[in-house]
């Protein structure tokens, strides 16, 4: 089953094609970008992007995974990626993970697709927390995080070995009733 298309005025997310692997390796492949990044490697080639695409597709036909690619509405193209992991509909929680491309940085554009994502998965999947996880020193998405009502609930420490050192893991939640809607 496709990721189902959510829109706002600036973007929307939908399923990701083949076609869009060119501007996914453009926004991917960015020291800065894969930096905190567990999920995205560097340097980021084309064979990454299509690999990626045919994952989201793999796991957009489970119902425990929904993966997005976050278009620009004025462009058209792919400017980044978004995802619901880890759905436990028994227990009603997802994580949710994510990624934008530095020339998109700074604008709010992370903080509307992770709202937009967060209003999907409390009135349509009837979930009541979604989780997001962030690697230490990841200041700019805790800040997103926090900004949107998120609390920060604990560190995993020595959680994640990338680039030959080990970081920690930020973890944070928030509930359905907590939704700024600001």
């Amino acid at each position: 089953m496709p990721a189902p298309i959510i829109k706002s005025d600036r973007i929307t997310l939908r399923q990701i094609s083949k076609s869009d692997a060119e501007s996914i390796c453009k926004h991917a492949n960015d020291k800065l970008v894969s930096r905190y990044m567990v999920c995205l490697p560097f340097p980021y080639k084309i064979e990454d992007a299509y690999s990626w695409i045919k994952n989201c597709h793999r796991v957009n036909r489970t119902k425990s995974n929904i993966m997005w690619g976050i278009e620009d509405n004025a462009s058209g193209i792919i400017i980044g990626g978004m995802g619901i992991h880890h759905i436990d509909y028994q227990n009603k929680n997802a994580e949710t993970g994510y990624w934008i491309g530095r020339k998109y940085w700074g604008n709010g554009l992370m903080t509307e697709a992770i709202k937009m994502v967060l209003k999907y998965s409390f009135k349509e999947l009837k979930l009541v927390r979604v989780y997001a996880l962030c690697m230490h020193k990841n200041e700019a998405s805790m800040g997103v995080l926090t900004k949107i009502g998120f609390t920060k609930e604990g560190i995993l420490r020595n959680a994640c070995f990338k680039n030959k050192r080990w970081y920690d893991i930020h973890f944070f939640g928030i509930l359905k009733d907590e939704i700024k809607n600001s």
